[in-house]
């Protein structure tokens, strides 16, 4: 967050809060201790200043490195924003800690995504990601335990028609905007598709497809996972390892969009008897509403991410993976851990709730 000019009094009061919600999660219901923990921190301030950091400083978040299974990042910025030196010490600082590492990439994507890159497709959103597998390898990337996609079948059924219908975007080949279910039947091929090239590559690998709620509805995340393992297997191959859900639940607790932490219970049912796992994103949702009505409080994210654990533990939605992750433009530091204003410090009071 950024810094202000708060006296003593106040910064005593804002660990004074701090605290009540910490001791408010932990009073809820007892967590799953089996479950995976993944850290997504926030990629946008200085063109990657909290990788920096994390790689650069591991003494600043050693206590909440203890509690963390993997580590996620986006490729792709990393390719734009990491030299060679820095990716070797990345990959390094994995080994020697002994983290997983899971890889969010794009699947399925329209115009102009990542500011300026065209329409991606199952082939060559493929191609593009070995562009960057190669140069990885060559400094130091020696496995990848996961490939999260980014939400390839929302793309299809609000990105890409607006775009064409709406922008007067050209059409993209194999796509029918008016349609929405031939809109998803697109997304599952080409996601499938992008897989089977995938598993070639990284058999070991578990793959999951990431899709947005309440944005997309309890229904149509049904059909994803249905229409993924259908795809799958007519290609015959292994289907999703796991749904990854991005919940809005701060326009879903105003009443802004329709939905309900119940649905998402039923979502992560239904993943888990067909087979697979149900991940779940931990995020301060609130906070692109609040930056919207010009409030900015050293607190945010704490106490957004610390809201929606105590909200889910309180449903007891127990998710195989936490996904603590910050894509939203704010400047708060990757750490010290000792101050709970940073991601490191939210993320050490994360795993103090969840038991890890």
């Amino acid at each position: 967050m950024k810094k202000t000019g708060h006296s003593k009094e106040k910064m005593i009061r804002g660990r004074n809060v701090a605290g009540v919600f910490l001791a408010l999660a932990v009073l809820l219901l007892p967590s799953c201790l089996c479950a995976k923990v993944t850290m997504f921190p926030q990629p946008w301030r200085d063109n990657g200043a909290n990788m920096r950091e994390m790689i650069n400083d591991p003494d600043g978040w050693k206590e909440a490195r203890k509690g963390i299974d993997a580590i996620g990042c986006w490729p792709w910025l990393m390719e734009a924003w990491h030299g060679p030196e820095e990716q070797k010490l990345f990959f390094a600082r994995l080994k020697d800690w002994g983290l997983g590492l899971n890889f969010e990439v794009p699947v399925v994507k329209g115009y102009d995504w990542g500011a300026d890159k065209p329409p991606l497709n199952g082939t060559s959103a493929w191609q593009f990601y070995m562009e960057q597998d190669k140069l990885f390898r060559e400094n130091g990337l020696e496995r990848v335990d996961a490939f999260s996609f980014d939400e390839p079948v929302y793309a299809c059924l609000n990105v890409i028609p607006h775009q064409i219908l709406a922008e007067g975007r050209a059409p993209v080949s194999g796509f029918d905007p008016k349609d929405p279910e031939k809109c998803m039947d697109y997304a599952f091929r080409e996601t499938a598709k992008f897989m089977k090239l995938m598993r070639q590559r990284y058999p070991e690998a578990e793959f999951m497809d990431i899709e947005p709620y309440p944005a997309m509805s309890l229904e149509r995340l049904k059909k994803c996972v249905d229409g993924l393992q259908r795809e799958c297997k007519r290609l015959r191959i292994k289907g999703p390892d796991a749904m990854r859900i991005d919940v809005d639940w701060s326009g879903m607790e105003s009443g802004d969009i329709p939905g309900s932490w119940t649905e998402v219970r039923e979502l992560a049912d239904y993943c888990r008897q067909k087979g697979m796992k149900f991940s779940l994103i931990y995020w301060a949702a609130d906070k692109p509403p609040l930056d919207g009505r010009g409030i900015e409080l050293p607190l945010q994210w704490y106490s957004g991410v610390l809201h929606m654990l105590g909200v889910t533990k309180r449903m007891g939605l127990e998710p195989d993976e936490y996904v603590v992750e910050s894509w939203i433009h704010m400047p708060n530091r990757f750490g010290p851990e000792t101050d709970v204003t940073s991601y490191t410090g939210a993320l050490k009071d994360v795993l103090t709730v969840i038991g890890k």
